[in-house]
């Protein structure tokens, strides 16, 4: 008897063991969800089948992607940063030895706000107007002339103009980006920009950390620096410190090293309004972090509080801010629809405010919100 006749002949091919892995992978899976997802949480509550289930808790691995402390590639910060610095020489008479009134030079650093030849310098930097002469050397070798504009009333800043033309622009950077112990570079002043000096610090605290309690404050005057280690000399005053990413975050004058975001807000306002008239607010206050907050029992975790420091009103007496009604105690936490938080302190926010213009300040009193509107002097 042919056997063939009852026994089906099959051909099993490399394609067919193939596709019958992916349905029995596929069906298993499909199993697998079913269970762990209805079947194994009930059977876990049954106290006859409990002993077949772990005791222990079930570790579930979670990847968060985090910024590990590198360092710094001095070198390349180096190239990019020192495209937009020059470097200001003050002298007078002449700067030829080999003339007769040739009394040296300073020099110093400048930075680079407009490409038509608005630079940022210090008033150390600049000396007297009336006096010296400023040279400004940019760092493809050009040389220019350039006259004072502008003094900062609050800062050790100087808006300096130029004849220049086509200069690379500085990228500000901002200080609440910064974490402690990132590595920045310090570029002191230098004529010789290819290999000039620098110097490699670590960012040491924020701006706006409260080191006191209570540390009081003035609306009129600036509070925030950027603090670095090792500290930088008064030697080296006009350093511009950059981070990783090639952005000026710091400018080293006698008072501090002024940070990245006031740097961008001084050269707005000139450019905004053609001057840097300052706002005088009058107001004297402590800082609040969501850590007083909570101890004062604040409603809300960033702000102003108004109060009176040693021998200074909480509101300057006859001023606009005093006649509208702001008092001590009063906890302001909004300035014209910009909330105070960790980026946007009250000091910030008042930088950006043109005098003569409207304010409108949001505040607590005795737990109640309110608000009130005056003309900023």
């Amino acid at each position: 008897m042919n056997k063939s006749f009852w026994r089906k002949k099959i051909d099993i091919t490399s394609k067919s063991v193939l596709y019958g892995l992916i349905i029995v992978f596929v069906i298993n899976g499909i199993a697998s969800l079913i269970f762990l997802n209805f079947v194994f949480p009930s059977l876990a509550t049954l106290p006859g089948l409990r002993i077949f289930f772990p005791g222990f808790p079930i570790i579930v691995n979670r990847t968060e992607e985090i910024r590990i402390n590198e360092g710094i590639k001095a070198g390349e910060v180096h190239d990019q940063l020192k495209r937009n610095i020059v470097t200001i020489l003050r002298y007078r008479g002449t700067l030829d030895p080999r003339e007769e009134g040739f009394t040296g030079a300073d020099l110093s650093n400048g930075i680079i706000a407009t490409s038509d030849g608005i630079i940022l310098a210090t008033k150390e930097g600049v000396g007297n107007p009336n006096l010296d002469k400023l040279l400004v050397i940019a760092n493809d070798g050009n040389f220019f002339e350039a006259t004072v504009l502008k003094f900062d009333p609050i800062s050790d800043l100087v808006i300096l103009g130029s004849e220049a033309k086509n200069l690379p622009v500085a990228n500000f950077g901002n200080s609440g980006d910064l974490l402690i112990g990132d590595k920045l570079l310090a570029i002191l002043p230098s004529l010789n920009r290819t290999n000039g000096s620098v110097e490699v610090v670590d960012f040491k605290k924020n701006a706006r950390t409260i080191e006191m309690y209570p540390k009081y404050y003035s609306s009129d005057a600036i509070n925030e620096y950027l603090d670095i280690f090792p500290e930088l000399s008064l030697d080296n005053t006009s350093a511009v410190i950059g981070d990783r990413n090639s952005r000026v975050v710091g400018f080293h004058t006698s008072e501090g090293i002024l940070t990245g975001e006031f740097l961008l807000s001084t050269v707005s306002k000139f450019l905004n309004e053609q001057d840097l008239v300052r706002v005088k607010m009058g107001v004297n206050y402590i800082s609040i972090i969501p850590s007083v907050s909570a101890f004062l029992g604040l409603p809300e975790n960033y702000g102003a509080l108004v109060l009176s420091a040693p021998g200074k009103p909480a509101v300057t007496f006859g001023s606009n801010a005093a006649k509208s009604g702001l008092r001590e105690n009063d906890f302001i936490y909004k300035i014209n629809e910009r909330v105070i938080n960790e980026q946007n302190s009250f000091e910030r926010l008042i930088y950006d405010l043109v005098v003569g213009s409207e304010v409108q300040i949001y505040f607590y009193r005795d737990g109640e919100q309110s608000s009130l509107t005056f003309v900023l002097e």
